[in-house]
């Protein structure tokens, strides 16, 4: 098999984005028409200082995979290498993939490798990496999960080579 290098939907993330700066946006315009009106409470300001904390992240890790110019995934004879992610798994050989699931998690398709020895794939991460790791296993029951709404290839054709690529190798 040749490198099949797939691209990130940068179109995707960059509405995203749009779409979460427009609901701060919206959200600070009516924090202050309640402020105008005398409504102001507490829990309000709370929750408007986590978003204008929280936004400025996810900006950030937007504009990173939007201006990245390498492949959001690149699958070859040796595994699978996810570029898109926050926790960079790195490579994941086939011979440490056992197989694989979907999921449908707000408006997104996720692929969820299963793999034989989750510490290989942990152990070499920094804190960041690892602690996202660890969350995806404790959410999905493996550290492998790959976005697949945020890559421009044809959801079906992906997991058709990808399991091809599993019954070769197991």
């Amino acid at each position: 098999m040749n490198n099949l290098e797939i691209q990130t939907n940068k179109s995707r993330i960059a509405f995203l984005t749009f779409i979460h700066l427009l609901s701060l946006i919206l959200g600070i315009v009516g924090v202050y028409y309640i402020y105008i009106f005398g409504y102001i409470s507490i829990t309000l300001i709370l929750v408007l200082s986590f978003f204008l904390l929280i936004f400025p992240i996810l900006l950030y890790l937007n504009l990173k995979i939007i201006f990245n110019s390498e492949p959001g995934l690149v699958i070859n004879n040796q595994g699978i290498l996810d570029n898109i992610q926050i926790t960079k798994l790195g490579r994941i050989e086939w011979s440490n993939i056992k197989g694989f699931r979907t999921t449908r998690m707000f408006f997104s398709d996720m692929l969820l490798l299963d793999v034989l020895d989750k510490d290989v794939l942990i152990k070499n991460l920094n804190r960041r990496q690892k602690n996202n790791a660890e969350n995806s296993l404790k959410k999905f029951g493996t550290p492998c999960v790959i976005n697949l709404s945020n890559l421009k290839y044809e959801k079906e054709e992906l997991l058709k080579i990808i399991s091809e690529n599993i019954k070769v190798t197991n």
